[in-house]
């Protein structure tokens, strides 16, 4: 799933539909990978070997310039 911000809720007949934000997010667990989120459907993506997944530039940058917080693996 997509850990992007709720952007807006529509209540149906049957139950509640929720729309996240689309754009790139980081992965919880790994900083290689991060999810991409675009009408409603999420992909899996990771960066090239080398190269971690960069919040701030979202986006991959060279794994020495670039942070892994959180307790994230770097592999």
């Amino acid at each position: 799933h997509c850990t992007g911000e709720r952007r807006t809720s529509v209540r149906s007949v049957a139950r509640e539909r929720v729309f996240l934000d689309d754009g790139f997010f980081a992965d919880r667990d790994d900083c290689r990978k991060f999810h991409v989120c675009y009408g409603g459907t999420q992909s899996v993506r990771w960066c090239k070997e080398g190269m971690l997944w960069d919040e701030i530039k979202i986006g991959c940058s060279m794994q020495n310039v670039t942070p892994c917080l959180n307790g994230r693996k770097r592999w």
